[in-house]
């Protein structure tokens, strides 16, 4: 509560360590979407709240659709949620709903391709990066009219985080285990226009000798701010060489050049 100093239970997750992301409804709800192991390919829930003190289910995919859910991400121009889900082909898709779950409409579904952890909506179409270990990933563009799914640009790795800044788009990969995606640093690129990708950074690793050790380290990665930024790009690495307990800064005038 505000003023408050400490934190109470609003939600006691019993299906994995942690939703991926809780996105904010331009209805005002709060959403969120299990994101689990799930071998057995069980029915998952998406929870919804109207005042962040308790969730309740708000729709639940059945047993065999999905693997988990990556993603609950609003989208104002549309006045409706994306909600995205994996992880095999038949499982991943980019769903939407514009009635606060009342339906669900798959919108891309069935490949890789469909596989993503976040997206950035525009006024135009909205921004798709992959997130697959067994393809070449890639910024992809939706034209949500169409349905049309289109890669504009490649990228070296899974992309977990994604954002805006006053002008710019934003992205990050992650060193997720691939026989595809072989790159062995983190990248942060960015466009001006959601089709021309530039890459701005790159970095390795830490503790490069315990690489894959799922369960118990992370991947590495650089973590974005979600909603939409001032004039900096703001990251806070992770599981990154040099880059423990700092927040980093692009000033968008130094990355844009003169104009």
């Amino acid at each position: 509560p505000a003023g408050a100093r400490r934190f109470d239970v609003a939600h006691r997750v019993t299906r994995g360590t942690r939703p991926l992301n809780v996105g904010l409804a331009p209805s005002g709800r709060l959403y969120f979407g299990e994101c689990f192991g799930n071998p057995e390919r069980g029915e998952v829930h998406v929870y919804g709240s109207d005042d962040g003190q308790s969730f309740d289910v708000a729709y639940t995919f059945p047993a065999g659709r999905i693997r988990h859910v990556h993603g609950v991400w609003p989208d104002p121009y549309r006045g409706g949620v994306w909600v995205l889900t994996g992880d095999d082909d038949a499982e991943s898709g980019l769903f939407f709903t514009d009635d606060d779950f009342r339906t669900l409409e798959p919108i891309v579904a069935g490949s890789q391709r469909a596989r993503a952890v976040a997206v950035i909506p525009t006024s135009e179409g909205v921004i798709v990066p992959t997130d697959t270990p067994r393809e070449q990933n890639h910024v992809q563009w939706l034209d949500v009219e169409s349905a049309r799914l289109e890669p504009v640009a490649p990228v070296p790795g899974s992309v977990f985080s994604a954002a805006r800044t006053e002008n710019l788009f934003v992205v990050s990969t992650t060193l997720e285990p691939s026989v595809v995606n072989r790159d062995p640093r983190v990248a942060l690129l960015i466009s001006e226009n959601g089709f021309d990708w530039g890459t701005i950074a790159r970095y390795s690793r830490d503790l490069a000798l315990l690489n894959d050790r799922r369960g118990v380290l992370t991947y590495p990665t650089l973590e974005l701010p979600a909603g939409r930024g001032g004039a900096h790009v703001l990251a806070s690495g992770r599981a990154l060489k040099g880059q423990h307990g700092a927040l980093l800064a692009w000033d968008e005038r130094a990355l844009l050049g003169p104009t």
